[in-house]
């Protein structure tokens, strides 16, 4: 297998540490920018990325959602939790519990296991590269983002089985210096705000000769006072730190990217979750001593441990591209990592007298390395072909238990008794994969079919003792496990008529196995367990069209997907230590249906529009059960609100001079939506239906520079990103915890930016 990887990496050993920047036809000249093109430009002409080749959106049969960068700043979107408040049919556990951080849902299919090692159902490709577990959380110096739906495996490769957020950022330009600096600026309790949030960004752009340039963006970003400890009396606060170096130079026929970036953050005092639901002493504790309600929309807690988060994501890439004349051959090497150190006080209460007192500590490294290689034609001749080869290798180490933190006070116990449990493990995962697809156009019809065969090797080495009050017997875990699949995606789109097109499709996708490592079910240990890989099943109709000249894309389409072996998760509680450990399992079978749409673009010359809906029925298959034992028959699955809507609007209009007026609103409704397996009651596991709507009033100045006041979320909605059953003592029920993001409560600043 390394062999092979190597003979693919061969074509681009002169950056065997480097790749990617943008797709193979990206020019400056050519793709634009934004997703709402200035002027009189046409909407029909935004270029995207969506099928590894540049085209214009109205021309690629997929479902795919659009969100420009100036957008991104319209809207106060910074992090990639936030995305949800731009495209409907993406949903993002904002508390980062998930693969990499990202949790993200897409048609109501993702992955909600807490298994670090466990890949997401929406991948995340930056410019180019997957990211795997090493996502991106900050969004700055982005030129757009495409939001695609439904599997996407035939040419985006590792684990695509729900969609993929396909991330561009802004290429250098060799044309002349340039920059920008930006800075968003809300204080806790500033004109209504509910917490405070600085973001400054700045970028420099400097040409190296007439062909080559290079590209430096830096952002930095401080959050405090989303919740509250009534224990210590200090606010959470989130500190965030980053920079990306970008070099693209053309040399004959040769294009060269280079890409180094480094993200860094640090959260302290409570990161966003709270308990909404306890009972038995630990609520008498709650309220008497503490002063807190536990119910939903709770935002204090009141616990006397340590809460304390650092993590740490950096990457190199470099990308090739070889013009031949008619064909392209591209390649793209990457290498990432990511550190994740988290001391956590579970239970949100003080220590004794309280009777259960949860301490959580891990700490996890991963890295990952892959390698691409593609060719594809470029001519403008009826068939066009892509082929190429994939390899991923990557490696996760899981390190948690008391010398990170975690432990358990058993005060129910005469004189109280520690305890803990300390575990290893380490996962590998190595994939190879071969895939290709041909289009032929013939008139207004064109036909496509593609393919990837995946040969796919994991590994878990894991052990598990309890180390307090007393050492226990040594429990191992070796596992290993070797997947051949094809996955496959073919259809066909017609042109009937001018700014018309008609395409269907369908597609069959694929998501890796997991290895889960060991955990003691009813005084039982299981020595790990295997996940079965996810294998959806899609059909989608759709139709594309535009109004106003092309000034203005309309969007809409119906889906019909069936996953098997779905990956889900249960839930176990230790019998020892009383903590509720997580568990992932296959669901055989899974069906979302549903029709969503998106608007885009330009009415007029002064106002831009972009918006997308979506109505989804994704429920529980027959005999399935909560977590808690009852069934969850027929009932909508969790991250999958059955109907979901953004607006984003923005109207400009002259002053006088140089000087420009502008006003914008954007909206965002979901209905109710589960947030987990569990049952129980119904007002503690979902989160009710909300609208959200913010906006922002401002000028701008020769296009140069900008200063606005903006709202977002102005209600201040109570908007909860997931709920998960916490420790209780033996014979009570769960208790509840909800997580909540920045934008589930209100925020007031002033947003200035400057180019140059």
């Amino acid at each position: 297998m390394k062999t092979i990887a190597l003979l693919l990496a061969g074509s681009s050993l002169v950056m065997s540490t480097s790749v990617l920047a943008q797709s193979t036809a990206e020019q400056s000249t050519a793709v634009p920018t934004t997703a709402v093109p200035a002027s009189d430009e046409q909407s029909s002409d935004i270029i995207v990325t969506a099928q590894r080749r540049a085209e214009r959106v109205q021309d690629v049969p997929i479902a795919v959602a659009i969100v420009s960068g100036d957008q991104l700043e319209r809207q106060q979107v910074s992090q990639l939790s936030e995305l949800s408040r731009s495209t409907a049919s993406l949903q993002i556990n904002a508390s980062g519990g998930g693969p990499g951080g990202s949790s993200a849902f897409i048609r109501g299919i993702g992955t909600a296991a807490l298994s670090r090692s466990a890949e997401s159902a929406v991948g995340v490709v930056v410019d180019g590269v997957v990211q795997g577990n090493t996502n991106i959380s900050n969004l700055f110096d982005i030129s757009r983002v495409e939001v695609l739906r439904g599997p996407q495996g035939t040419l985006f490769g590792q684990s695509v089985s729900a969609g993929v957020i396909n991330i561009s950022t802004n290429a250098p330009d060799p044309r002349r210096v340039s920059g920008n600096f930006s800075a968003q600026l809300a204080g806790d309790g500033f004109a209504g705000s509910e917490f405070g949030r600085q973001v400054l960004r700045g970028t420099v752009n400097v040409p190296v000769s007439e062909t080559s340039a290079v590209r430096a963006s830096v952002y930095g970003s401080r959050i405090n006072g989303i919740t509250q400890n009534t224990f210590t009396g200090k606010a959470d606060e989130l500190t965030e730190l980053g920079w990306r170096a970008r070099y693209r130079g053309e040399f004959d026929r040769l294009t060269v990217n280079i890409i180094g970036d480094y993200n860094y953050s640090k959260g302290t005092d409570g990161q966003f979750f709270e308990l909404t639901n306890v009972s038995g002493p630990e609520s008498a504790l709650l309220q008497n001593v503490c002063g807190i309600t536990a119910k939903p929309g709770n935002l204090e807690h009141c616990g006397s441990g340590r809460d304390y988060q650092l993590k740490r994501v950096w990457g190199v890439s470099g990308q090739l591209d070889y013009d031949f004349g008619g064909v392209t051959l591209t390649s793209i090497t990457s290498r990432r990592f990511q550190n994740l150190y988290a001391t956590t006080d579970i239970d949100r209460l003080p220590r004794p007298p309280a009777t259960l007192n949860v301490q959580s500590g891990i700490a996890t490294d991963y890295s990952q390395f892959t390698q691409e290689v593609r060719l594809a034609t470029s001519g403008s001749g009826p068939l066009q072909l892509t082929l190429g080869g994939f390899y991923l290798n990557a490696n996760t180490f899981l390190n948690s238990g008391p010398q990170q933190g975690g432990s358990t006070f058993l005060d129910f116990i005469p004189g109280g008794l520690v305890v803990g449990v300390e575990e290893l493990a380490r996962n590998k995962t190595e994939n190879l994969s071969g895939f290709g697809e041909a289009r032929y156009k013939a008139g207004p019809l064109t036909v496509f079919a593609g393919g990837r065969l995946t040969h796919a090797n994991l590994s878990l080495d894991g052990t598990r003792r309890n180390v307090l009050p007393a050492p226990t017997p040594l429990l191992t875990a070796n596992l290993k496990y070797t997947d051949d699949d094809f996955s496959w995606r073919a259809g066909a789109q017609l042109e009937p008529v001018r700014n018309i097109m008609v395409y269907g499709t369908a597609s069959r996708g694929y998501k890796n196995a997991q290895l889960a490592t060991i955990t003691v079910v009813n005084d039982v240990p299981v020595l790990g367990t295997l996940v079965r890989p996810e294998k959806p099943m899609a059909y989608e109709l759709g139709l594309k069209t535009s109004l106003f000249n092309g000034r203005l894309a309309v969007n809409v389409d119906g889906f019909y997907q069936k996953v098997r072996d779905f990956q889900a998760q249960t839930a176990y509680r230790d019998p020892v230590t009383q903590v509720i450990s997580p568990q992932p399992i296959n669901i055989d079978r899974l069906i979302t249906k549903g029709i969503e749409g998106d608007i885009f673009g330009r009415i007029g010359r002064n106002f831009t529009i972009n918006g997308s809906a979506i109505y989804n029925v994704a429920k529980y298959p027959t005999g399935f059960l909560a977590l808690d034992g009852t069934s969850l028959t027929g009932q909508q699955i969790a991250y999958a609100p059955r109907f979901s809507a953004t607006l984003s609007g923005e109207y400009s209009r002259q002053l006088s001079g140089d000087l420009n007026g502008f006003v914008s609103l954007d909206g965002q409704y979901r209905s109710r939506t589960r947030l987990t397996n569990e049952r129980l009651d119904e007002t503690l596991t979902t989160d009710r239906s909300h609208v959200i709507v913010g906006g922002r009033i401002g000028v701008r100045v020769e296009d140069k520079w900008s200063l606005n006041a903006y709202v977002s979320n102005i209600g201040g909605a109570r908007i909860a990103s997931s709920i998960a059953g916490l420790a209780a003592q033996p014979g009570t029920a769960y208790a509840f915890a909800t997580a909540y993001s920045p934008q589930s409560v209100r925020q007031v600043g002033l947003q200035a930016s400057l180019d140059f």
